[in-house]
C-alpha cells in the first residue's frame, strides 16, 4: 500500500552534526511498500539531506519481533543498511 508520510532523523554520530542542540541529517517524505520492498520518496530534508529531495530510496525490507532491518539504495548509488528497533510497546 501506500504510505502517508515518513520522518527519520540520523542517530549515528558518524553522519550528525549537533550544535546549539540542532539536528544536521533528516528528511522526510511519502512511501510505497509493496510485499518486501519499501521506497522512500524524499520530499524535505534537513541541510545533511537536501541533496536527496525528489530522489528515491529502494529498500527490501524485514521485521522480526521488534526489529525491522532495511537494506537497498538511495538515489541508486548509496548503499543502505539500517536496523531499527521498537523501544516502546
Amino acid at each position: 500500500g501506500r504510505g502517508v508520510a515518513f520522518l527519520y532523523m540520523c542517530l549515528d554520530y558518524r553522519n550528525i552534526f549537533l550544535a546549539e542542540g540542532t539536528v544536521f541529517n533528516g528528511a522526510g517524505g511519502t512511501y510505497r511498500l509493496d510485499g518486501d520492498t519499501y521506497t522512500e520518496t524524499i520530499d524535505y530534508g534537513l541541510p545533511g539531506m537536501v541533496r536527496f529531495i525528489g530522489k528515491q530510496a529502494v529498500y527490501q525490507i524485514g521485521v522480526e519481533r521488534d526489529t525491522m532491518r532495511i537494506s537497498g539504495v538511495l538515489d541508486d548509488q548509496i548503499e543502505v543498511r539500517e536496523v531499527w528497533v521498537r523501544v516502546l510497546k
